[in-house]
């Protein structure tokens, strides 16, 4: 377990950590720019395939159902 253990959890943390801030980022953009989420997403640059995760993480985030 040892060092690949500790790279693994330290992976996982830091993208958990960055896809927080990309939902933070795109709330931003919506609510100053007036942008839709799929526009803020573009703005953001992130890519067509990973969109509908951020959809989702986003729908969690705000309590959204669906």
């Amino acid at each position: 377990m040892g060092e690949g253990f500790g790279y693994a959890v330290e992976q996982a943390a830091f993208k958990k950590g960055y896809e927080e801030q990309m939902i933070r980022s795109i709330i931003s953009l919506t609510k100053t720019l007036d942008l839709s989420v799929k526009q803020a997403m573009d703005v953001l640059e992130i890519p067509e395939e990973q969109q509908e995760h951020y959809t989702e993480l986003l729908k969690k985030s705000t309590g959204e159902k669906g």
